[in-house]
């Protein structure tokens, strides 16, 4: 993987990702210890968490009890695959 991508109107990119009303939350790939990296505005709103409390944090501290297991395995099965998911 080149990590030296130059990408065309970043800033652009940047602006659709913090005023996007859905939810963005972007994860390392390492599905042994998976901690968020980034999360847009829209996600702090819908989770009640500020930014600070949630980047390096697992996904699991989203999970309570009223977590949808069945969602629960559909998102952990789109990870695997490297597809989006709605859910």
């Amino acid at each position: 993987m080149n990590n030296n991508i130059s990408i065309p109107n970043q800033d652009l990119l940047e602006g659709i990702f913090l005023q996007s009303t859905n939810v963005i939350a972007i994860t390392n790939a390492d599905f042994s210890n998976l901690k968020f990296e980034y999360v847009n505005p829209a996600f702090l709103e819908m989770t009640g968490y500020e930014v600070d409390e949630i980047i390096g944090q697992p996904p699991q501290i989203l999970q309570g009890p009223n977590t949808k297991w069945e969602e629960t395995k559909r998102l952990k099965e789109a990870c695997m695959k490297e597809i989006s998911f709605r859910g």
